[in-house]
């Protein structure tokens, strides 16, 4: 596999983390997957040919595995800086971060929102998400980040995984793919976004990623009952499997899609109720 056959998406996305950030190699794998940068192929599977890209991109050194740890990874400090010095059309991710202006350029189909950014309902409001595909936020949690007066149609990903002190997210109805694995203090981060799911009634598409059996409990009480979800996509943690999801206390009946990432060692015994699932 050489650096041409690596499209430039899988490289520019790559902006969407600081090159001070640490981040797991299956976080991008995955997002990388929700977005479509990955397909499945004669060649294998999509989370197989996004391996292949992860380690190509290692051996090239654009990201560098972390000396202290197996599972942490950094994207190089000089292809970061090349990366968001190239023009808005060929990076498709912007930032807000520090104290943005108005006249900044505040369009694309990636956002990440910096923990330094002073999360200024003006600009927010002003940036046009007609395009917006992911949404990354770092830091502190703002309710105005999802709103009735924000159109984020097309998004695909949520991820939640470094923001603190989530809440208010009940305006969603496509919750594209959030991992429930945050970092914030002993997982509180992923009981909040899950006391969030319970609310969202009206759900149609959920993703969800960083199911572990510390969670996995939680999960399946937070989407029991939702009487219109019709898409579900699961992912287990690396190790784990998704036996526990036989737990969900009221299956959502109304699925026609699901889609599971993971060890299942038999089916879950509430698929055979889903009379309208035409994917599995």
């Amino acid at each position: 596999l050489m650096l041409a056959q690596i499209q430039s998406s899988h490289i520019f996305y790559l902006s969407i983390f600081s090159a001070e950030k640490d981040i797991r190699p299956r976080r991008l794998l995955w997002r990388w997957i929700a977005e479509g940068y990955c397909r499945d192929t004669s060649g294998g599977i999509s989370e197989e040919n996004g391996e292949k890209f992860i380690s190509e991109l290692i051996n090239l050194s654009i990201i560098q595995k972390q000396s202290s740890s197996k599972v942490l990874c950094r994207i190089n400090g000089f292809f970061h800086e090349y990366i968001i010095s190239r023009p808005m059309e060929d990076n498709l991710v912007f930032a807000l971060e520090g104290d943005c202006s108005l006249n900044s350029q505040r369009s694309g189909q990636h956002l990440t929102i910096r923990s330094n950014w002073d999360r200024d309902t003006t600009v927010f409001e002003s940036i046009d998400f007609s395009r917006l595909r992911s949404l990354t936020v770092f830091g502190k949690w703002k309710s105005f980040f999802i709103s009735s007066n924000v159109n984020m149609r097309l998004l695909r990903v949520l991820d939640l995984e470094d923001a603190l002190e989530i809440g208010k997210l009940s305006a969603l109805h496509t919750f594209g793919v959030v991992n429930v694995n945050g970092s914030c203090g002993n997982g509180s981060c992923g009981k909040s976004i899950f006391e969030e799911l319970k609310k969202l009634n009206q759900l149609r598409k959920l993703g969800v990623s960083g199911i572990n059996k510390g969670n996995i409990k939680d999960f399946c009480c937070a989407i029991s009952g939702h009487a219109h979800l019709k898409s579900l996509s699961v992912e287990i943690d690396k190790g784990g499997n998704l036996d526990g999801l036989d737990g969900i206390p009221q299956p959502p009946k109304t699925l026609n899609s699901l889609k599971l990432y993971g060890r299942v060692h038999k089916l879950l015994v509430w698929t055979k109720q889903l009379d309208n699932l035409e994917k599995l």
